[in-house]
């Protein structure tokens, strides 16, 4: 494993499909992208604990979270328990509204040093469904 934060400028995406894997391996190689950006097969839970191992720690600034809901408030302590993250770490979850996430929503508001101007939820039109609101936490500062 690496330390001190790994290769800057690097890209690393995990996804539990292995069809939509190898789709978007197949656009960062069409992209020439495949220097600076992977992706990486399995669950958060399994695969969180080898961004340590292969980047080292402090090795995230931003995770787009975009999976299940229920399941934002574990994955977001699950990188900060492995300490992959950074001090200016920045957190974003999408459908917060539906399915939801309110304990990790919840959980944000009431961590230590959360500024009305650090976290924040964006109301949205659902992607492809323009008459149906969304939300998207924006937790900038996670790490601190």
């Amino acid at each position: 494993g690496g330390s001190g934060g790994g290769a800057p400028g690097r890209s690393v995406s995990l996804e539990v499909d292995a069809v939509h894997a190898l789709l978007t391996r197949h656009n960062l190689s069409l992209a020439h992208l495949i220097p600076h950006a992977e992706v990486w097969i399995g669950q958060a839970a399994d695969t969180i604990p080898r961004l340590v191992e292969d980047l080292g720690e402090g090795s995230v600034i931003f995770a787009f979270m975009d999976h299940r809901g229920t399941r934002f408030h574990s994955d977001f302590f699950r990188l900060q328990r492995h300490s992959v993250t950074l001090p200016n770490f920045t957190h974003v979850c999408d459908n917060t509204l539906k399915p939801g996430a309110p304990l990790c929503l919840w959980l944000v508001a009431q961590c230590r040093g959360s500024t009305p101007s650090s976290v924040g939820n964006w109301s949205l039109n659902e992607f492809a469904h323009w008459n149906s609101e969304d939300w998207m936490l924006v937790n900038a500062g996670a790490g601190d």
